[in-house]
């Protein structure tokens, strides 16, 4: 499938480019900046709030007469924008619960400089708690609303499309060979973490075999290859940390990284969360997501087998060895046990000849 079309679209969006901030105008603390790019917005401001600064990412909170609004410096390229602003108009335009973005002078992106700013709608509410059942339902299902509600999106002239949906073997491909490499560095360290990962590498690298081999006959081909009425935006961080409930729903938020994929991806990253909790792998817990978002947005077939095939993969044990090995983070070796513990626990009945810790070495 090629990159969706841009054909249809009025013009390229708007991007508001000022002069650069510097602190020889006065401006140079970041309530300053934020207060220089308002001044591009229809908003008579009262007060602005540092709520988060990180690296090139701050947020802060706007009190205008007009109400509360969220300024965000985000530091990702133009296009990239361009296709994650654009896909929170369309989905807020299409009536999905997901903060506003408001436009400026002449659009909804205002360029300080190399930096690029986006206001959107301030929205008050609770974060969503996984713990709990009738709030775990809310908030599965309001990723599913989310979900259908992208589905159409036409990303503007000039974005950069981002989509993984095609790339799923070649990921499974990638993290597999990740695997075996990183089984020959651990033989050459030595300390806990190396020697735990030379324990459980081999059931995983097993294990990955298998799941990548059944994916080449799953119905993720038949998905792929009429993948128009499948594809969705996945959100690829959707927690607790941003959904919030409200009168309204469950406010979807922090879009900055949205991606045309199969729902599937969306609920492999949820379900992990939720059923890899304290205690090991639940199995009815992934059961009870798959439930929930069923009655908001029913699943095929074939996309609730890939959801299962990409919980067989083994993604958390991969994801604590990489801090460790490509990150060269600091990382516990009882976390990259608990990890396989619960990756090995995964026994759901798709792997032939598998069940369970069987063929696992790795002493607990």
């Amino acid at each position: 499938m090629k990159a969706p079309s841009t054909r249809g679209c009025a013009r390229p969006w708007a991007v508001r480019r000022v002069e650069m901030v510097t602190a020889g105008d006065g401006c140079g603390n970041l309530e300053g900046l934020a207060a220089r790019v308002l001044s591009r917005y229809p908003l008579h401001v009262l007060k602005i709030s540092t709520v988060q600064a990180k690296g090139k990412k701050v947020v802060w909170r706007v009190r205008a007469r007009e109400g509360h609004f969220c300024l965000k410096r985000l530091g990702k390229r133009m296009d990239s924008l361009l296709f994650s602003v654009g896909a929170q108009k369309y989905m807020q335009q299409k009536g999905a619960i997901v903060p506003a973005v408001l436009a400026g002078e002449d659009g909804e992106i205002t360029v300080v400089g190399a930096d690029a700013f986006v206001v959107y709608q301030w929205v008050e509410g609770r974060p969503v708690s996984f713990g709990t059942p009738e709030s775990l339902r809310q908030a599965v299902r309001g990723l599913a609303a989310f979900h259908r509600h992208s589905k159409g999106y036409v990303p503007p002239r000039g974005a950069r499309v981002s989509q993984k949906w095609d790339r799923w073997p070649q990921q499974y491909a990638s993290i597999l060979q990740r695997l075996r490499d990183w089984r020959e560095a651990a033989g050459r360290e030595s300390g806990a973490f190396a020697g735990a990962f030379r324990e459980e590498a081999p059931f995983f690298i097993r294990r990955a075999e298998k799941v990548l081999a059944a994916l080449g006959q799953s119905g993720y081909q038949r998905l792929a290859r009429d993948p128009a009425s499948h594809l969705v935006l996945c959100h690829q961080d959707y927690g607790e940390g941003n959904a919030l409930l409200t009168p309204r729903g469950v406010y979807v938020l922090d879009l900055d990284n949205v991606s045309f994929d199969f729902p599937a991806r969306d609920l492999r990253k949820l379900i992990n969360k939720i059923a890899a909790a304290p205690g090991g792998w639940k199995v009815d817990r992934a059961r009870q997501v798959l439930r929930y978002y069923n009655e908001e947005e029913p699943l095929s077939e074939e996309m609730e087998e890939l959801v299962w095939l990409d919980l067989a993969f083994p993604h958390l044990f991969h994801d604590v060895a990489k801090n460790h090995f490509k990150k060269g983070k600091d990382e516990s070796s009882l976390k990259l046990r608990e990890a396989a513990r619960v990756e090995s626990a995964k026994s759901l009945g798709l792997l032939e000849g598998e069940d369970g810790n069987a063929g696992r070495t790795g002493s607990h």
